[in-house]
């Protein structure tokens, strides 16, 4: 996000893992908005790691922590 306000295009990567995650729901209706927060724990120049939440209504779907690997400038 920090990069896309200043004009620069993210670096792309992949989803590595998932930890902790908790699902509070066991299906979600695909009527009304989901609300997705996240948090950057950690970065390095290889990867990223984040805290999410995805909520609907105020009411905590999911949550947990995602790893992303950067993949490298050719």
């Amino acid at each position: 996000m920090a990069t896309q306000a200043s004009g620069q295009q993210s670096p792309s990567g992949w989803l590595v893992t998932l930890r902790d995650v908790q699902l509070n729901v066991a299906f979600v209706e695909a009527t009304g908005e989901l609300e997705v927060a996240a948090r950057r724990l950690a970065a390095s120049d290889t990867a990223w790691q984040y805290e999410f939440a995805v909520t609907r209504a105020g009411q905590l779907l999911a949550s947990g922590r995602a790893t992303v690997a950067l993949k490298r400038a050719r």
